[in-house]
């Protein structure tokens, strides 16, 4: 971390990234890690990629919440080996070490508000060399729901 008048000048130079993204971000849960996702548009579906090299289907959580935040989450669980550095029982010394994050686990959470009008019931999610992609459609047409109006 900068000293503070060093973090005040540098957020003075570079403008926040409200100012590009909008509300595109949700903001973060903790998190010690987050993966480099690529979110595109195409006629009928946004599409999400995301690097999680090494994780496997069942330690990945992907959920839609309220219907437009899409929450990608991952945890990697570490054996104490790979999580300490050097035990007393252990002959091994680390000399570099940037896999893993905090005492036990490695994991992400990350938060993607969605815009226009998505199907939810129709998202589909998959893992691929290390990639996780997520697709979710949109709907056909506009969503409209009438409300009665009451005496």
């Amino acid at each position: 971390m900068l000293s503070p008048d060093k973090d005040s000048a540098y957020y003075n130079f570079f403008p926040s990234h409200d100012e590009y993204y909008g509300d595109f971000l949700v903001e973060k849960e903790n998190s010690n890690c987050l993966p480099r996702t690529d979110y595109k548009e195409t006629p009928t579906a946004f599409v999400f990629k995301a690097d999680v090299p090494g994780l496997k289907k069942d330690e990945l959580t992907v959920e839609i919440q309220d219907g437009n935040i899409l929450c990608l989450r991952g945890q990697k669980k570490m054996k104490r080996s790979e999580v300490y550095s050097s035990g007393r029982n252990s002959e091994d010394t680390w000399h570099q070490k940037e896999r893993t994050f905090g005492d036990k686990y490695s994991y992400f959470s990350r938060e993607f508000k969605l815009h226009g009008n998505v199907n939810v019931d129709a998202v589909t999610v998959k893992v691929k060399d290390g990639v996780l992609i997520v697709t979710i459609p949109k709907r056909d047409g506009r969503h409209i729901r009438v409300i009665p109006i009451s005496d």
